[in-house]
């Protein structure tokens, strides 16, 4: 009688220790959602016309959640308040918050704001139109912005249009119709009525549809417009890789530029290295810089240059400097003041620093051009060297010299192909700059390419033609992908 209670015993023990080792772990299989949520019920119905309510409900195919719509929203003509969307069970209800024109067709358009719940797979494109009227306007115009200098495509511009136009009007009205580009720079203005526009494109800086800000870049289409009615296409034609906007008519092209800042403006700033430097945001070709405080201080202009100039400071440890800055081609009088009080690791520093130099261009072929030696200080013109020495192969010979600016030096020599290298040698303290320090000995290696392995570029454009008497071209050299 103990045997089989036994066996029964030691079996049950078997099994509870089993099942005691097993992991559990949820179901696994089955392939990710990458479907987005598809919309079953409009009402209103998509494209109604009549329409004088102010709520939309568009009932979706799963739960879904609305992302980021402030990002996507886009209303077409735009209202001056825009409306609330809120989510109830699988429903999107939209709230009007404007008065709506009337016999107007409107598009409100909510790019990928609407996901599903889990995967946040976005629906692509997304909008709604309804009409004030009793037909829908089917008119579209369809473009491309790109950048003036360029020609790549701009993405996310706003795109403007204004029915019964004039040159400034995108600074003083809001616009009639708006669009914005896709990340190819493409746009598409649908739902059109017919009539004449005036287009603009518009990095809106501060959101507000308005061109108010100099730094906002602009493009404008310089004639008269008129959309047209383009034949729906069926979905089967259409290939889904390319943006809506590419099939159909011809398309615009926008080229968006800064426009120049016509009041004259400029920066000051100075660092810890006794240099002031002044930017500017027009180019400014005199300048006269005098000190009247202090009496004992200097200054010294590097080569002014397009957008800025640099000032060099001697005989000025720390304190408050005036200075006087007149030019007579921008009718500039002005004083300016700079603050200058270093730090103790500061003023160490620069008692202790020695005077580097290298080479402006490491690259560059003595055959293409003539080195160029850059200090990091103006030079003491008092202690300059009659000449540098120059190490050909294994020879060493000296070569000319030329002060190019306060701060650097243009070497001169018969460069001769059949040399293997060229190579500055530069020895201890051969150069002092107007602060006292000398330089550290340094070796600087030159390039000697031949002239046989550079190309040249020649472009001729007939001016006597009629087409280029009253333009002005940029020529652009761009990299081959571009």
């Amino acid at each position: 009688m103990k045997k089989p209670f036994l066996t029964y015993f030691f079996a049950l023990l078997s099994i509870t220790f089993f099942f005691s080792c097993a992991t559990i772990v949820a179901p696994t299989g089955g392939a990710k959602d990458e479907t987005p949520p598809q919309p079953l019920r409009f009402f209103p119905p998509q494209n109604s016309t009549s329409f004088n309510g102010n709520k939309i409900t568009i009932t979706f195919d799963e739960f879904f959640k609305v992302d980021n719509i402030k990002k996507h929203l886009l209303i077409s003509p735009p209202m001056k308040e825009d409306p609330t969307f809120k989510t109830m069970g699988k429903s999107l209800v939209i709230t009007l918050a404007d008065t709506l024109k009337e016999n107007t067709t409107y598009r409100i358009y909510m790019g990928e704001a609407i996901v599903d719940l889990h995967e946040g797979n976005p629906i692509k494109n997304f909008d709604y139109t309804f009409s004030t009227g009793t037909e829908i306007d089917s008119l579209e115009i369809k473009g491309k912005v790109v950048d003036a200098y360029t020609q790549e495509p701009v993405s996310n511009v706003l795109v403007m249009l204004y029915k019964n136009g004039y040159d400034s009007i995108p600074m003083k009205e809001i616009p009639d119709y708006l669009s914005r580009t896709d990340d190819n720079g493409f746009f598409v203005f649908k739902n059109l009525q017919k009539g004449e526009f005036m287009i603009f494109a518009l990095s809106d800086i501060n959101a507000n549809y308005l061109f108010d800000l100099k730094s906002e870049p602009i493009a404008y289409y310089d004639s008269i417009i008129t959309p047209e009615y383009v034949k729906p296409i069926s979905d089967s034609l259409v290939d889904k890789k390319l943006p809506e906007m590419n099939v159909g008519s011809d398309m615009l092209t926008l080229s968006l530029f800064k426009e120049m800042d016509t009041m004259f403006r400029y920066e000051q700033y100075i660092d810890a290295n006794r240099l002031a430097s002044i930017g500017f945001n027009q180019p400014v070709n005199d300048l006269d810089i005098e000190v009247i405080h202090p009496k004992a201080a200097s200054v010294e202009l590097e080569e002014i240059k397009p957008d800025s100039v640099n000032i060099w400071l001697y005989q000025f440890e720390k304190d408050t400097l005036l200075l006087q800055m007149k030019s007579k081609s921008k009718e500039i009088n002005d004083t300016l003041l700079f603050t200058y009080f270093p730090t103790k690791r500061d003023t160490k520093r620069m008692k202790n620093k020695k005077l580097d130099v290298k080479l402006k261009h490491p690259n560059y072929s003595v055959f293409y051009q003539q080195p160029v030696l850059v200090f990091q200080y103006p030079l003491d013109t008092l202690s300059l060297p009659e000449k540098i020495q120059l190490i050909a192969d294994t020879d060493t010979t000296y070569c000319e010299y030329q002060m190019k600016d306060l701060r650097s030096i243009s070497l001169t020599h018969p460069w001769q192909e059949e040399v293997k290298s060229y190579k500055v040698y530069i020895p201890d303290s051969l150069f002092k700059d107007r602060y006292g320090s000398y330089n550290v000995g340094k070796t600087l290696r030159l390039v000697h390419t031949p002239k046989s392995e550079f190309g040249t570029l020649i472009l001729q454009i007939d001016k006597n033609e009629q087409k280029h008497k009253d333009y002005s071209y940029i020529l652009q050299l761009l990299e081959k992908e571009k």
